[in-house]
């Protein structure tokens, strides 16, 4: 146990570090589109991960992967 001096006035407490604010006046940064749009969390882009090197049109169009295949009828 260490032994404190009586006579000797104890040290007060180190200040506490100020907390850090955001100022109010600033907004976080959205994130945007290569059109410079805000994201929209429920597009499609954003609900499914589609791999790289994958073509705009395979994803739109998944039957041209097929040669040879028919057309398909999606009439409902």
């Amino acid at each position: 146990m260490s032994k404190v001096d009586p006579s000797k006035p104890i040290a007060p407490p180190a200040p506490a570090t100020p907390s850090v604010e955001k100022p109010r006046n600033t907004r976080e940064p959205e994130d945007r589109t290569l059109g410079n749009r805000p994201v929209d969390p429920n597009a499609a882009n954003q609900k499914v991960r589609i791999p790289p090197g994958v073509a705009p049109e395979e994803v739109r169009d998944p039957g041209s992967n097929t040669p040879g295949a028919p057309p398909v009828d999606n009439r409902s």
